[in-house]
């Protein structure tokens, strides 16, 4: 968990260093990066679920 909150964070912080660091979004930049991590971890977790159907 406190892996997955790291990844959140620093692709928080690099959606503010695309914005020129303007300050004001960090609750839309965390909400954006949390959607993206999420989502990667979704798309892992099924490919994994394929590989193991594979596998039986």
């Amino acid at each position: 968990m406190e892996e997955m909150h790291k990844k959140i964070e620093q692709k928080a912080y690099d959606f503010f260093l695309q914005r020129g660091m303007t300050h004001g979004n960090d609750v839309g930049d965390w909400l954006m990066a949390e959607k993206e991590v999420l989502a990667g971890v979704g798309k892992k977790s099924s490919k994994k679920k394929i590989t193991l159907k594979k596998m039986k």
